[in-house]
């Protein structure tokens, strides 16, 4: 990590504002490697695909497999978390795909993962930053973007997710998420437009107790990164679930003095989201949208993000909450870049373990 800024603009931003471009590069230059890959693929006629991550990585795991699950992918798909895949080990074989999502391309478990496929013959690619970091020989290796100047990822993020939107537009033979791919560039342009209004609402909004994130299907799990971005910039109480989740109990927790923002941009849970934005009302929970679809929703402050198909919405639905907590650091007089190891105790505490 590039050293921290002591006064904004901070890196985060910055590297928000980078996206655009990254993910043009990321496409263009990665198109080859993506074509090597399916090709892989369907050579070794791989019936399963696992995704692996861990934090932010284990985030585009996961919309990878809600791509290929959405776009009726050739093969099975699920996402699995780094340490999960490592400490508990499935049953692979030469049959199964893993492909490792880790940014720095270092950390521990990522490299069990790693050598854990290659052990069972799986075909095993790992998806990284640019870097001198070396995957391990055999190891088929995606790199995305340069490697993120905060501890906060974003562009790293988001250009994860294109390289991976791409593997399986091929693998699904899927022209519809091909064209929505290569759009991404400027949905991601145009979703930068919402500062102004994302800016204002963490000024009004940031001094609430606790911050819930919602999501249904694929936008679940940006409610999860939208959860984790805050927590990682401003030390706030935050949740992120998935819609039904959080009707079966996570409800009764909620209260007048709390945020509820929803990723709601499109997609079959609409529906369920304006329930819950409606049982929100009846507590007095302050409570916003991120939409992209004309349904309207029972939310106080609303968000508007370009429309694009719904597997590749996360890409483009989670810079106005990568914003949102970027300003919510600065409403709190936070370094959004330095995970909190300005702070001796924090420091300490970093020193009893290893990433």
């Amino acid at each position: 990590m590039t050293e921290p800024r002591t006064q904004p603009p901070f890196w985060m931003y910055e590297e928000i504002h980078a996206q655009p471009d990254a993910v043009r590069a990321v496409l263009a230059e990665q198109a080859e490697a993506v074509v090597r890959v399916v090709a892989a693929l369907r050579a070794r006629r791989a019936r399963r695909v696992l995704f692996v991550g861990t934090g932010t990585s284990y985030h585009a795991a996961s919309c990878a497999a809600w791509l290929a699950r959405l776009h009726h992918a050739p093969l099975a798909a699920a996402a699995v978390p780094a340490y999960d895949f490592a400490t508990y080990p499935l049953a692979l074989t030469r049959d199964d795909a893993v492909v490792v999502i880790s940014h720095r391309g270092t950390k521990r478990y990522t490299g069990q993962a790693l050598a854990l496929a290659q052990a069972a013959g799986a075909l095993t690619i790992l998806v990284t930053g640019q870097g001198p970091h070396e995957a391990p020989p055999g190891v088929g290796v995606i790199r995305t973007c340069h490697q993120d100047r905060s501890s906060a990822h974003t562009v790293s993020y988001t250009s994860a997710l294109a390289v991976l939107a791409l593997i399986v537009a091929e693998l699904a033979e899927s022209e519809g998420l091909r064209g929505a791919v290569r759009a991404l560039p400027e949905q991601l342009r145009a979703a930068l437009a919402t500062e102004s209004a994302v800016r204002e609402l963490a000024g009004r909004q940031t001094d609430r107790e606790r911050v819930y994130f919602v999501g249904g299907g694929p936008h679940a799990t940006t409610a999860s990164e939208a959860a984790l971005k805050l927590k990682e910039t401003s030390y706030i109480v935050s949740e992120g679930f998935a819609v039904e989740q959080m009707l079966h109990g996570p409800m009764q927790a909620v209260e007048a003095g709390d945020l509820i923002v929803a990723i709601a941009p499109c997609g079959p849970s609409l529906a369920r989201i304006g329930d819950l934005l409606n049982a929100a009302a009846e507590i007095g929970t302050a409570r916003a949208a991120i939409v992209s679809d004309e349904t309207p929703l029972n939310a106080e402050d609303v968000v508007r993000i370009p429309f694009t198909t719904e597997g590749v919405s996360p890409v483009v639905s989670v810079v106005p909450v990568q914003l949102f907590a970027y300003f919510a650091a600065l409403t709190r007089r936070r370094n959004p870049d330095c995970f909190r190891l300005t702070d001796a105790r924090y420091q300490r505490a970093s020193n009893r373990f290893a990433l």
